[in-house]
């Protein structure tokens, strides 16, 4: 499982590597993801500041370099997506399905940096807050209900993304859909949420190959299938880490269970460099 939890970490280092490189390649800001508004000032200083971090952030946490701080900087970055961009907008356009959906992919992969944070810090020595665990699980849980409410929504759409070589697709559609809103509901009542993020995991990975990657090197100059690549290899990091933190946090509320968060055991492993024993 430790193991895992690392090379979650790595996968979803990855990710955001690539979202702060697209960035720097464009010199503008992350598509889809980061929607700063044209009247911002230096409004390309700050995409390209932010990318930096994004980028600075994702080499740290891979080489095991200033762990918690890198942490901090990819999730406070993403947060701050999170918040000051997507959060008003949906305020100001609530029947906006496609915004909805953005914003809940952003705060999928801010989650995963949380829980790497709070990894990195209470290896560091922290204790992190009581309600910090249950609060990142609940989040996740409700994106991957949206995201699955989304399949329900905007079948057509995910019908026209199938490539078309695979039969079936509505029958995809919708059973995508509905594994997305059996994992979400699987970590909001904390049954089998192991197992589900662990499918979940499998489900991202196999759709970074079989669709986003063909989908991107035919349309190279298209920021979105980019964006659309690499946030599915986020979210496949983000299910590994999510497996390996949910793990440790059930150790330590199973009373007489020596929790892998208390005495570094899941910490340490995920901050080493990952390797085959």
């Amino acid at each position: 499982m430790e193991r895992q939890g690392r090379l979650g970490s790595i996968i979803y280092s990855m990710g955001i590597m690539g979202l702060g490189l697209v960035s720097l390649l464009r010199l503008d800001a992350v598509p889809d993801l980061e929607p700063l508004p044209a009247w911002l000032p230096a409004r390309t200083v700050v995409a390209i500041l932010v990318a930096m971090l994004l980028v600075g952030g994702a080499v740290a946490i891979i080489i095991n370099k200033r762990a918690a701080r890198a942490t901090l900087t990819v999730a406070t970055v993403l947060s701050a997506w999170l918040l000051l961009l997507h959060w008003p907008k949906v305020v100001m356009h609530p029947k906006n399905g496609g915004a909805w959906v953005v914003l809940w992919e952003v705060a999928a992969i801010s989650v995963a940096a949380w829980m790497l944070a709070l990894f990195a810090l209470e290896r560091e020595g922290s204790k992190p807050p009581r309600y910090a665990a249950p609060t990142l699980r609940i989040v996740l849980g409700l994106a991957l209900v949206a995201f699955g409410i989304s399949h329900f929504v905007y079948t057509g759409y995910v019908e026209i993304v199938i490539p078309a070589w695979i039969p079936a697709h509505r029958f995809f559609a919708y059973a995508t859909g509905a594994a997305h809103i059996a994992a979400g509901c699987s970590l909001l009542v904390r049954v089998q949420d192991q197992l589900a993020t662990a499918l979940l995991a499998v489900m991202f990975g196999s759709w970074v190959v079989v669709l986003h990657i063909p989908r991107a090197l035919a349309n190279p100059s298209h920021p979105n299938e980019w964006t659309s690549l690499l946030v599915a290899v986020c979210m496949c990091g983000t299910s590994l880490i999510a497996r390996a933190f949910l793990r440790a946090d059930a150790a330590r509320a199973t009373e007489g269970f020596p929790s892998p968060l208390a005495n570094g055991v899941a910490t340490r492993t995920l901050a080493e460099p990952w390797r085959s024993r």
